[in-house]
């Protein structure tokens, strides 16, 4: 996977911000950077990206979530 700057996106800093305020957030770059203890004991997850994140990564990341 190609790792892009999607992090540095202001519009995505700015959604982060916003999620984490109330629920823990975690602002990531893609699948590789999630760590399965960030789910334990969820039940529901929500992920969102700012309009620079290629579909392809958003894709992989709820891919890679389901599995835990």
């Amino acid at each position: 996977m190609r790792r892009g700057c999607w992090r540095k996106s202001a519009n995505t800093k700015h959604l982060w911000d916003i999620c984490r305020e109330s629920k823990p957030a975690y602002l990531i770059q893609g699948a590789e950077d999630l760590q399965s203890t960030w789910f334990d004991g969820v039940n529901v997850v929500g992920v969102t990206a700012g309009s620079s994140t290629p579909d392809y990564v958003i894709d992989e990341v709820e891919e890679r979530i389901a599995t835990f």
